[in-house]
């Protein structure tokens, strides 16, 4: 058996437009974003999302933040990940009271796309994505 890990990844994103339609992008398009990015947009609509796609590395710890910057934007975060799971998802921030703020800080446990989705309230909103590489393993030899 052949696996294709293509097909798969078509397969999610198809999944992902299908449960969550886009707002200010054609509905057959994810945006790409890469690591130390902040990308400003708009949720239209209740029921509405946006998708960015990057390729993480296991190991490495990803920081995303959104916050809402118009009247009423109280933006919520998925990350997804290979094999095609909710990885995390965060409403608010709750170490900052009365905040609408959504932040995600997960260490990858695979390579690959992952997705990055954004839903809530209608509103703008801007979002980041910060990365630390995975700390390597240090085995100390006691004499």
């Amino acid at each position: 058996m052949v696996r294709h890990p293509s097909k798969r990844l078509l397969i999610l994103i198809l999944l992902l437009l299908c449960a969550f339609p886009l707002s200010t992008t054609s509905a057959q398009e994810v945006i790409p974003i890469e690591y130390g990015s902040t990308v400003v947009n708009t949720i239209g609509a209740v029921g509405n999302t946006v998708a960015y796609t990057f390729n993480g590395t296991i190991g490495d710890l990803v920081t995303i933040r959104a916050v809402g910057i118009s009247a009423g934007a109280d933006p919520t975060l998925s990350l997804v990940g290979p094999p095609e799971q909710v990885l995390a998802i965060n409403d608010n921030v709750l170490s900052i009271p009365f905040s609408t703020a959504a932040q995600i800080v997960f260490r990858l446990q695979a390579s690959g796309p992952h997705f990055i989705v954004v839903g809530g309230t209608p509103g703008d909103f801007f979002m980041t994505l910060e990365s630390r590489p995975a700390t390597p393993l240090i085995i100390l030899q006691l004499d």
